[in-house]
Formats: C-alpha cells, structure tokens, sequence
C-alpha cells in the first residue's frame, strides 16, 4: 500500500512538471500601470523557477525504486521537522537570555554618576589663597610641578578648585593640599613634604579600597598584592566610569547569571571582581585582559578564574562557560544607560597619548599633561640633559606630538631640569 501512494505521488509530480510545458494558457494578473508589470514578470520568475524544481524533482523519483522513493520522502519529512524544532528552540532560547539579562540588571541596584576631573578643598579664610600662590607664584608653580595637577583659583569664596584627568594624581594633590590648609605654612621644603606624605598615604589606602570592595560583594581569601591592585581601580575610569565600582556591578552580574545557568557562582563572581584588575597595573603595557590574567595566576588565584579574566575580551579563546559570562556581565554593565561617555574617552586617550609621547624621551623622570591638554611638563634629570639638550628635547617632543595627535589647537612644551644640593653637617 506505502508503495503505491509512492508511485501515485512520483505520477503527480510528473504530470504536474509535463502540463507545465503543455503550453495551456495560464490566468495572468491584469497590467495597468508599471509596478504591474514588474510584479507579473516577479511572479512569471517564481513560476518558472517552481516549475524546474518540479521537473528535476520529477526525474529523480522516475529514477528510484519505491523503497528508496519512501526513504527519501522519510528525509524530507526529517529535515522539516528537524528546520521547525530548531526555529521553536531558538526563539525558547533567545526569550530565556532575554528575561535572565533583565532579572540580573534589575536585582543590581547602582548610582548612575560619571566620575568628574574636578576636586575641591575647603579654605578657612579667603587670605590661604595668597598663601597658595606665594610671592610672584613660587609656591603655586612648585604644588602645580609636584603634583601634576592644575590649581584653579577663583572667585568662589572659602574653596579652591584641583583640575586633572587622572584620579589618582588629583587625590593626592586633595590630601596634600588638606594638610598644608591645616598646617598653615606654606613653604617650598613644607610642600614637597606635604606631597611625599600624601603619596605615601595614598598608597597605604589601596589595600583598604581593596579590602572593602572584596567585602561589599561577599568575597574573601585574595592575597595582599591583588587587593592592592585592586584598590587601585578605585582611581581608574573607562569612559568616565569608576572602574572599581564597575567591577563590583560585573561581579553580582556574573554571580546571578551562573546561579540561573549552572556555572560556578564563586568563580563568576572573583573573576567579574577581578576582571578589570590589568587596567591599574603600572609600568606595564598590552591588552589589560591578558595581563590581568597573568597577575592574577601570580597572585595565587586559580586557573578558572584567571582564565575568565584573560577571556573576557576574547584576546585568549573562551573555553569555559564562566569566561563568557564574564564578558556578557561586563557588556551589561557598560550598556546600562549613563554608565559610560565616549566624548570625554576620547579627550582622556588624548592625554594620555601626550604623557606617553613625553615619558618616551631619554633622561625623562615625570612628564604631566595640564591646562586640559594644552600643556606638557617634562622633567629630566640633570645629570643626563644640560640645558642645551632640553632645547633639543622640547622641539623633538613638539614634532611628535605634532605627528602623533589628530586634534586641534597648540600644545605648549616645557621642559623642566631642576637641580638642588644639600649638605649636612657631621
């Protein structure tokens, strides 16, 4: 019986492809206007094109066996089914992703504030601003020097404003400038002293910065030189949003997505904490995925983690489902609405092309980018730059910078050799 539905089946495809080459008249839509014609001769396309598969469809059940006419009507019927079933899952899976993404964005509640370049320090009385500039600005152009930061002074009464892309350099001007206020003395020997302590300081507080982001997200057990590199990313920004606090957001992120998927909470979650920890490394160059991950093996975390660190970009291969949920939290993270800013990214590459373009030069010691780009202070060391050679360096660097940077206006060059002996007496 299956045999000769077959082979009625095999007969209607023939007949069908033969009437179709009968010549027998067809109905054809009316044409009245030019997008009528078009459309007929689409359609005679279409037809044409059905009429050949018939035809070649024709031939190759002509050329079976009923067995094989079944088994092959067996497959059509497979892959059909098998097409319907993939389009069902895709559309299961894709609603899935999308309702496990909302559940996470909305359990993490976060602030949405971009960090700032502006820093303000409270003055007891409006006569500390004159002590802050000193005579002919002595004690201004030495702070400003030391701490690479612009100090506006203005006509805000009781405050002056610090002015500077990097965190970490304008934090250290706050405190430095805090405890001269307190001090009341305002010295060139008292200012280097105020700045050396306020590094110092700065220092000592990663460890703390780093121990408190660890326990805001309910981890332990890191070892000292990560949580300090942590800390760290408290005075990091990636298109103006705080880098700590982003990774804080990845790592509850992270944390819910394996607990919904099946991945392991704890190492989601240290490697979305941990996932940005290259980008506060100093005097280290390359993608900061890769060096994360390499500083996070050296500080004793595991394989699993320091591989969904490396990962997370894509610059190693993804092997593990952990991997590449931490990117997908660091992607949610940096999508949430006023999160981040491209404009001002683009005027903080910028910067730190002019202060990489400065650091490169030889007997270079400090280089500082201020007045909002439109200067750069170089220091060199004596012993290696006369003064001639300061010339030399000042005109090379402005070629360069010339050369290297697309943007608009005059970058003032300066070039800073400053030397001091002291003696002691026995």
């Amino acid at each position: 019986m299956g045999s000769a539905w077959i082979w009625l089946l095999g007969g209607g495809l023939v007949g069908a492809a033969l009437r179709s080459q009968s010549g027998e008249p067809r109905p054809a839509p009316p044409v009245e206007r030019p997008e009528d014609q078009e459309r007929l001769r689409q359609w005679e396309q279409r037809l044409q094109q059905r009429e050949a598969e018939l035809e070649q469809r024709a031939q190759e059940l002509a050329g079976m066996s009923p067995d094989q006419a079944l088994q092959q009507l067996l497959e059509d019927q497979r892959i059909r089914q098998r097409d319907q079933i993939e389009m069902v899952g895709r559309r299961h899976w894709e609603e899935l992703a999308s309702r496990q993404i909302s559940q996470a964005m909305q359990r993490v509640v976060v602030q949405t504030v971009a960090e700032h370049s502006l820093s303000s320090v409270a003055l007891p009385a409006e006569d500390y601003k004159g002590r802050i500039i000193g005579k002919e600005g002595r004690n201004l152009r030495l702070f400003e020097s030391l701490t690479g930061v612009d100090v506006v002074i203005d006509d805000t009464p009781g405050s002056v404003s610090l002015s500077c892309f990097d965190p970490w350099r304008r934090e250290v001007a706050r405190v430095a400038l805090e405890r001269l206020v307190k001090d009341g003395r305002f010295q060139p020997n008292r200012i280097e002293e105020a700045v050396s302590r306020a590094r110092g300081e700065m220092e000592g507080a990663l460890l703390d910065k780093g121990r408190q982001a660890a326990q805001a997200v309910g981890l332990s057990g890191f070892r000292k030189e990560v949580l300090e590199g942590l800390g760290r990313l408290a005075f990091r920004t990636s298109y103006r949003q705080n880098a700590l606090e982003h990774s804080q957001e990845v790592a509850w992120l992270c944390a819910h997505l394996a607990s919904e998927l099946g991945g392991d909470v704890n190492v989601c979650k240290r490697a979305g904490l941990l996932h940005d920890i290259g980008k506060g490394l100093v005097g280290q160059s390359g993608p900061h995925a890769l060096l994360g991950g390499e500083f996070c093996r050296r500080g004793g975390e595991s394989d699993a983690v320091s591989h969904a660190v490396e990962a997370h970009h894509e610059d190693v291969p993804q092997r593990s489902l952990e991997a590449t949920l931490v990117q997908v939290a660091d992607a949610i993270s940096a999508a949430r609405p006023g999160a981040r800013r491209e404009n001002t990214q683009q005027y903080l590459q910028r910067l730190e092309l002019l202060e990489r373009l400065g650091r490169e030069l030889k007997g270079v010691t400090d280089c500082h980018v201020v007045q909002a780009g439109r200067e750069i202070r170089v220091f060199v060391r004596p012993d290696l730059a006369d003064d001639e050679q300061c010339v030399i360096l000042a005109q090379q660097l402005a070629t360069r910078i010339e050369s290297a940077s697309s943007h608009p206006g005059p970058v003032r060059v300066t070039i800073v050799r400053h030397f001091q002996a002291s003696a002691q007496t026995g």
